[in-house]
């Protein structure tokens, strides 16, 4: 629902012509629609991160490369949406301060020999 907001107004502030009343009245709603994405972004960032620490004493996460993930120009924007890097940020902060110990895995051959057969469907 958000995301359709946001869009509508991005949609709705390009047909307003710049430097008039209406397009800043437009601008200021496109931009409150964005901070309420954020904020609803990084809420749930913080309440995962939370329930992370919380149930586990040691959590280990794939030592990513995210900026070299991003150049992938199809899945860029869907990956920094996912807000990663924060994510992992959050989760050492609150790690630090419960005595969770997090452990960076490289990624190499983390996916190797696993089964992409979906045991439910015979």
């Amino acid at each position: 629902m958000i995301l359709y907001r946001l869009y509508s107004n991005l949609k709705a502030l390009s047909r307003k012509r710049k430097g008039l009343k209406n397009h800043e009245k437009q601008r200021i709603k496109l931009a409150k629609a964005y901070e309420r994405l954020v904020n609803q972004r990084n809420n749930f960032l913080h309440k995962l991160s939370k329930f992370y620490v919380d149930n586990y004493d040691v959590i280990c996460v794939e030592d990513l490369n995210i900026k070299g993930m991003v150049r992938n120009h199809n899945l860029a924007q869907k990956m920094l949406d996912a807000s990663w890097g924060k994510f992992l940020q959050l989760l050492e902060q609150k790690a630090g301060r419960a005595g969770t110990l997090i452990v960076r895995v490289n990624p190499r051959g983390t996916s190797k020999g696993l089964s992409h057969v979906n045991p439910l469907r015979d």
